[in-house]
């Protein structure tokens, strides 16, 4: 008999306790914004080697393949701004070694000394 109440305890106590939500009870969760603080270095989520296997630096070695268009907000009068690789950026603002010409609402024109680059917006379906 003590044989028998030793293995029910101990199968008892091996099962999990049920979670509130297998309960029926609704589960409550606290939601706190979280904001990143950079302290004024490099996003975590940048890549550190570019498709020729060199190292990037965010601050003038980029190539226009390293530069992700996230969005485009258009303004009135053409004050048109695009968000590229996290950075809000405007009409001669500065991308690494390329300077933006024009932002339209599908696309950013790029100026990279006498080269021209367009960094198209993926639209999803």
């Amino acid at each position: 008999m003590k044989r028998l109440i030793f293995i029910l305890v101990f199968v008892v106590s091996c099962v999990p306790a049920m979670s509130a939500q297998e309960q029926g009870q609704p589960l409550r969760f606290e939601e706190e914004l979280f904001v990143y603080e950079d302290h004024g270095k490099r996003d975590p989520f940048w890549r550190l080697v570019n498709a020729n296997g060199s190292i990037i630096s965010y601050d003038k070695d980029v190539a226009v393949t390293d530069l992700i268009l996230g969005g485009i907000v258009t303004g009135k009068d053409g004050n048109n701004v695009a968000i590229i690789n996290g950075a809000v950026v405007g009409i001669k603002d500065s991308v690494g070694i390329f300077v933006i010409q024009r932002i339209t609402t599908d696309a950013v024109i790029l100026q990279k000394g006498e080269e021209i680059f367009t960094l198209k917006l993926n639209k999803e379906e």
